[in-house]
């Protein structure tokens, strides 16, 4: 439960600095746009490092999550490669998988409590 909650404050955290980058100007968003691959990678290891454990609680949002958020870095990576309307064009996409890994991941948190 605790994991989930983390990872909740992590989408969130997530989106947070994709739109802090969407709202850049030219040049500046490159450093909000990495702190986002950062976070969705670190997230996304959490997440599979549990998944691997055998965390069957977790069900099938967890890989849904797992699954928005290795979208998200790849896109990222793409990103920080690309130029900067490039850039501006790819961090919707971005963020529309943050949000989804937050949903998912939401999800995930009530079917546990549906469980008890």
């Amino acid at each position: 439960m605790d994991l989930l909650n983390q990872m909740m404050g992590r989408a969130d955290e997530l989106q947070r600095s994709l739109q802090k980058a969407i709202d850049q100007k030219q040049g500046e968003w490159k450093p909000h746009v990495e702190a986002a691959l950062q976070g969705a990678q670190s997230m996304r290891d959490k997440l599979q490092e549990q998944i691997d454990q055998g965390a069957t609680t977790l069900g099938s949002g967890a890989k849904e999550a797992l699954g928005h958020l290795d979208e998200m870095v790849r896109i990222g990576r793409e990103t920080l490669d690309a130029s900067a309307d490039q850039a501006r064009a790819r961090m919707p996409q971005m963020m529309e998988h943050a949000k989804r890994t937050g949903e998912s991941v939401k999800n995930t948190l009530e079917g546990l409590f549906k469980k008890e």
